[in-house]
């Protein structure tokens, strides 16, 4: 097991904050050039391998043990990687010879030169070297349940870098997306051997300033002579950078997402950069997120998608002028720039637009605004008039959310979790009833802290009906079954979806005690909150 294998591991789980940093601190200091650089783009997601379908998982080892053995593992383990990490055969001496597992420095070039058909035979030659520890590293890079996020939640990777090189967070979230693996130049600048790097953008990602709760503030404090209040707007939260001849599209934790929205690249003829919310805006009306999704992680969109699905930017704030940095200007000044850029440079299209300020008199009319938000929005924003710009969550700017809506559904399937929850099902999908019978509605999570986790996995585990790899349906009738309730955000379209909907953000609250399958909710229930 090599010192990359042993960190991740060990951060598998998700340690404490403070545990984290100091693991990935601790890691920097005692690993040289390259190989550091390129363990951290492997934890944060900054190099990630093509999609491994399970089937072509299951392949590998199928060819390796029996597969009557396999079945009967993976339906003990409950998940295909972690089944493969453990079944696969540990390297022979002449495999040990080659060099022992790979390192990060191996991953990545193997991964740059590898295409998607040929990720198989190459996951194969390094799990053949690899002990199971690594193995399981590999997996999740490759084909678990993990594999769309990163290992180490990149804000993390960042704070440890900044504790490493004794500079602010800040700093280096600014440079942190516009550096490529292995980041030597960033390294030598926190060691104190050169300046600070260049990021490889003229149009570089900024860090975002984020609101806190509304309901923590004092009435007293929300003077209308000090706040401006606007809506949130019910989309994506992103950056529009124009500068120096290039033009980019960030999503709020500094994603780059300009290939799927060149439309909006091309809308802006005007050097700045631009705080606002992506959504898909049809005859002037918000679009579910659903139609946004599918736009979103695209590499080419083509002149139909633009047509059928036109993306929007309503505009919250303006940090830069051109070159001006307006960050450290009063929101109202900030506020007047952003009105004055957007007459000069919005275009007549609609496809940059400004986000209206609300007028209210006191906390009384703020709370009726929030009563009855038009479609389309979340929440309400409160901001300090004379407050700067400055980047991670501020008292100088408030936020109200919908609440979270309540629904009872049928627990119809469930598998076991992941991490500390491997071991216990809590990986949930729910259904509602349709014409007499039940319909999925997609996948909730029971958190790790649930008051009733035991109990919904002692349901399972005594109520199986089938059996689907680790999948298991349990009994979902009228008179019997589990009932639980549910807490969710909001209620989108989902065509591919047998209900032709699902939840957002959704969660399990707990069981429903005496409350009998058939009293569960009805999907009209449901289709009615989509326009709400």
């Amino acid at each position: 097991m090599n010192a990359f294998a042993e960190l991740a591991e060990r951060l598998a789980d998700g340690p404490e904050r403070e545990a984290t940093i100091r693991r990935l601190r601790d890691y920097l200091a005692t690993t040289p050039d390259p190989e550091r650089g390129f363990a951290l783009a492997l934890l944060a997601g900054a190099v990630r391998p093509p999609a491994l379908a399970p089937a072509r998982l299951r392949d590998l080892l199928t060819a390796r043990v029996d597969p009557v053995l396999l079945g009967l593992s993976e339906d003990y383990v409950g998940d295909l990687a972690e089944t493969v990490a453990l079944l696969w055969p540990g390297p022979s001496t002449a495999e040990a010879a080659t060099g022992g597992p790979p390192g990060p420095a191996e991953i990545v070039a193997g991964l740059a030169e590898c295409g998607a058909g040929d990720l198989p035979e190459l996951l194969a030659g390094w799990l053949d070297r690899a002990d199971p520890v690594t193995r399981r590293v590999l997996l999740r890079l490759a084909g678990g349940r993990t594999r769309r996020r990163a290992l180490v939640p990149a804000r993390l990777v960042r704070a440890a870098l900044a504790r490493f090189g004794g500079v602010s967070e800040t700093r280096i979230e600014e440079l942190w997306h516009g550096l490529s693996p292995p980041y030597a130049g960033l390294f030598a600048w926190l060691e104190g051997e050169a300046g600070p790097p260049r990021s490889n953008f003229a149009a570089p990602y900024r860090p975002v300033m984020e609101p806190l709760p509304l309901e923590a503030a004092p009435s007293a404090a929300l003077d209308p002579a000090l706040f401006a209040a606007e809506w949130q707007w019910d989309g994506l939260g992103v950056q529009l950078v124009v500068h120096g001849g290039d033009a980019r599209l960030y999503d709020r934790a500094g994603d780059d997402i300009s290939a799927a929205f060149p439309d909006l690249l091309a809308a802006a003829d005007g050097a700045g950069t631009l705080d606002g919310e992506l959504t898909i805006r049809t005859d002037g009306v918000i679009g579910p997120r659903d139609a946004l999704r599918r736009r979103l992680g695209r590499k080419t969109v083509t002149a139909r998608t633009v047509a059928e699905l036109p993306a929007t930017i309503r505009a919250y704030d303006l940090l830069f002028d051109g070159d001006e940095d307006l960050r450290p200007l009063p929101f109202r000044d900030r506020r007047a720039r952003l009105e004055d850029w957007l007459a000069r440079h919005g275009g007549a299209d609609g496809r940059l637009t400004l986000s209206p300020l609300l007028a209210f008199a006191d906390r009384g009319a703020l709370d009726r605004l929030r009563q009855a938000p038009p479609a389309g929005t979340r929440g309400l924003v409160c901001k300090r008039l004379d407050s700067t710009y400055e980047p991670g969550h501020s008292p100088a700017w408030l936020c109200w959310r919908r609440a979270r809506r309540r629904i009872d559904a049928v627990l119809m399937y469930a598998r076991r979790g992941q991490g500390a929850l491997s071991t216990v099902h809590a990986d949930l999908t729910v259904g509602v009833w349709r014409d007499g019978a039940l319909v999925p509605i997609g996948a909730v999570p029971v958190a790790p802290d649930a008051a009733d986790l035991d109990a919904i996995d002692g349901f399972v585990r005594e109520n199986v009906i089938a059996r689907f790899g680790p999948v298991r349906e349990v009994v979902h009738e009228g008179d019997r079954g589990l009932v639980l309730e549910l807490a969710f955000d909001g209620v989108e379209r989902a065509a591919r979806r047998r209900a032709g909907l699902q939840l957002r953000g959704a969660s399990v609250v707990g069981i429903r005690p005496g409350r009998r399958p058939d009293e569960a909710a009805r999907l009209a229930a449901l289709e009615d909150l989509l326009t709400s």
